[in-house]
């Protein structure tokens, strides 16, 4: 009975943990889920950046041009275009600086996601293990009560089986009382008709023998009828 208690909490043991690594799978998933949804919106804003990048170089193209066509006849506004130019140097600068820290983000969110992908299948590959361990535990469980089962019942013959040897038992006790107790009347009814010792000194002389008196021991002897008595 202890060891199947043993085998009992052993058995809830193991579903509490393959609760605990069900929760934690939920929570990795749903984590998993938010970071890919931060990398798809980060590669839309890389996108959007490269297309505002190429966009400023033709602006920064055209601008040139303008330049190049202007630089006679308007001197101030070529220094106004060639700030403008600066500033959107500048800025697609900025733009790539910026470009550069989403990709080295992306690929940080890459490599934590696929983290979190390898740590999904390590839970899912220990909890296959912990399910199997589990159905092994109830397989044990179960043959423990099948034995407990057939003790009980063993016991319960064993029981019957005694209690019929103690009513045989009881029975024979009475009747050797009861045969002690005869044995000890026909002792007590046996009387004493006559004693009987060997002849001795001159009654050997005189008799001889007894002829129908035979001693064999000296705790037996044997009576014999003559012809002529």
């Amino acid at each position: 009975k202890g060891r199947l208690l043993d085998m009992e909490k052993k058995f809830a043991a193991t579903l509490r943990r393959v609760e605990d690594l069900e929760s934690e799978k939920a929570n990795l998933q749903t984590d998993n889920e938010v970071k890919l949804e931060v990398v798809t919106q980060t590669t839309k804003e890389v996108g959007q950046l490269r297309t505002n990048i190429e966009e400023s170089e033709k602006q920064v193209d055209k601008l040139k041009k303008q330049i190049a066509q202007l630089e006679d006849d308007h001197s101030a506004e070529v220094l106004r275009l060639k700030r403008q130019l600066e500033n959107e140097e500048f800025n697609r600068s900025s733009l790539e600086r910026k470009l550069k820290s989403l990709e080295d983000e992306l690929t940080s969110k890459q490599t934590e996601i696929s983290g979190l992908k390898n740590s999904v299948a390590e839970l899912s590959s220990s909890r296959s293990g912990l399910e199997a361990n589990l159905q092994n535990t109830q397989m044990e469980l179960d043959a423990s009560k099948t034995r407990v089962s057939e003790l009980t019942t063993e016991t319960e013959s064993q029981k019957t089986e005694l209690a019929q040897l103690r009513e045989k038992l009881n029975w024979e006790e009475t009747q050797r009382r009861k045969l002690h107790n005869m044995v000890q009347e026909l002792k007590g009814n046996i009387r004493v008709f006559c004693r009987v010792r060997p002849l001795l000194g001159e009654e050997i002389t005189k008799y001889k023998s007894i002829n129908h008196i035979l001693v064999n021991t000296d705790t037996s002897l044997e009576l014999s009828k003559s012809a002529d008595s």
